[in-house]
């Protein structure tokens, strides 16, 4: 997935809540013009070549996200995060994620910064009103990448770590967007809107007719697009307010979503770095595609299935690291996960929650205990096998998730083999 273009989407969809082709881009310039030093005086650092604003059509931009969705590596990516949330149960088994993010892109893309080109695109025919607002967004971005690679920071190989990264970038933006529309007169205006994420999140569900695919999102997906505004502006906000100096992007870059919705891993006085978690090859299966889900994606497929924001949130604290594996068997996917946490007791509240969770999903499967095997659980449906244990992997309290066809084995990982580092 594109995450630029797909925050540019977001970016655009956050606007609900405020409200000839050569002079519309001297009219663009001229908002450049104002914005420039306005952002350089509250980012902390200056432009160093000029930004540059282009004109797409709408067919151009759908041009563009047809070549984004259509890269090789992209394609594959989508299709492996669409098979796991598809087992943990965070996304419908009928929902096809790539259509689902096109319609998401297209819907209500306004203007967006491409690090590629280096270049800040604006829509033809957007209202007025709303762009003005999208190039202060993207002016941010423009100036990002003037001091650290934009798009190699969004295509990290850890989906953990990149969408870190994002909440940052993305936060600092939003947040110099916000003071924008508040203006520098009215910083209660400005503090009225971090304090009302809620409000925001029913304006866009309850949208349908002007953001039908978002208002349409599974839940999972609403949070996921949400979360580097929302959550990424409550970030940069409190790094400004505790710390004089860098803009956050030139500071430590944050190396998980756990550093972003916990203050203490990040501004604590020793940051709580995520391990690197390494699996061995599956036995008995082939792998995929493997990944991280991180505490924030956790958090959110705990509330999933349990819808309770303070088990979700005590589930997914003390996350030490994750990484999962999507098989690839003889009778279909399969999943191996493996999450270690910080203490023991972190491990087995989120034992106790996945318990919960497979009870909530599978009511008629009936827990039984596995042979040669403490703390583990074994649930058959008619179609899956699942085991949820609580070990230890590589010196770590860790908590294992096995989600494989039925008939298949759930002897998948050799724990001896698991590796974690910091």
């Amino acid at each position: 997935m594109s995450r630029r273009a797909l925050a540019a989407c977001a970016a655009a969809a956050c606007l609900l809540l405020s409200g000839c082709e050569r002079n519309k881009l001297r009219g663009y310039q001229r908002t450049v013009g104002e914005a420039v030093p306005r952002i350089e005086a509250g980012v902390g650092v200056k432009f160093k070549t000029p930004p540059v604003i282009e004109e797409r059509s709408k067919e151009e931009v759908a041009a563009f996200i047809a070549r984004e969705l259509a890269d090789t590596a992209r394609l594959a990516r989508l299709a492996a995060h669409q098979s796991v949330y598809k087992m943990l149960g965070v996304i419908p088994d009928s929902l096809d994620l790539r259509k689902l993010t096109a319609d998401l892109l297209t819907e209500q893309v306004l203007g967006y910064y491409d690090p590629k080109t280096k270049v800040l695109y604006v829509v033809k025919g957007a209202p007025r009103a709303n762009v003005g607002l999208i190039i202060w967004h993207e002016l941010v971005h423009a100036l990002q990448d003037q001091y650290v690679n934009v798009d190699s920071l969004l295509s990290q190989p850890d989906n953990d770590r990149a969408t870190a990264a994002q909440a940052l970038l993305e936060g600092e933006a939003s947040l110099e967007q916000i003071q924008a529309f508040a203006g520098p007169d009215n910083a209660n205006a400005a503090t009225a809107m971090f304090s009302n994420w809620e409000k925001t999140r029913e304006v866009l569900r309850q949208n349908k007719q002007i953001m039908p695919a978002y208002s349409a999102s599974p839940f999972f997906v609403q949070e996921q697009l949400l979360f580097p505004y929302l959550s990424g502006a409550e970030f940069v906000r409190h790094y400004k307010d505790s710390r004089a100096g860098k803009p956050p992007f030139l500071a430590t870059i944050p190396a998980s979503t756990e550093q972003i919705v916990s203050r203490a891993a990040y501004f604590g006085a020793t940051k709580d770095e995520p391990l690197t978690i390494t699996l061995p090859a599956p036995k008995g299966a082939a792998t995929r595609y493997e990944d991280v889900l991180g505490e924030f994606e956790i958090r959110l497929f705990v509330f999933e299935h349990l819808q309770s924001q303070e088990e979700a949130v005590t589930a997914a604290a003390g996350w030490g690291g994750d990484r999962y594996q999507v098989l690839r068997t003889p009778k279909g996917d399969g999943l191996a996960w493996i999450t270690m946490w910080d203490t023991p007791l972190d491990a087995v509240e989120f034992l106790t929650s996945l318990q919960h969770i497979v009870g909530v999903r599978y009511p008629d499967a009936k827990g039984v205990g596995v042979a040669g095997a403490s703390h583990a659980t074994r649930y058959d449906t008619y179609a899956r096998s699942i085991v949820v244990q609580g070990t230890d992997g590589a010196g770590h309290a860790a908590v294992i998730y096995i989600d494989v066809p039925r008939g298949t084995s759930t002897d998948v990982v050799n724990l001896a083999n698991v590796r974690a580092s910091r």
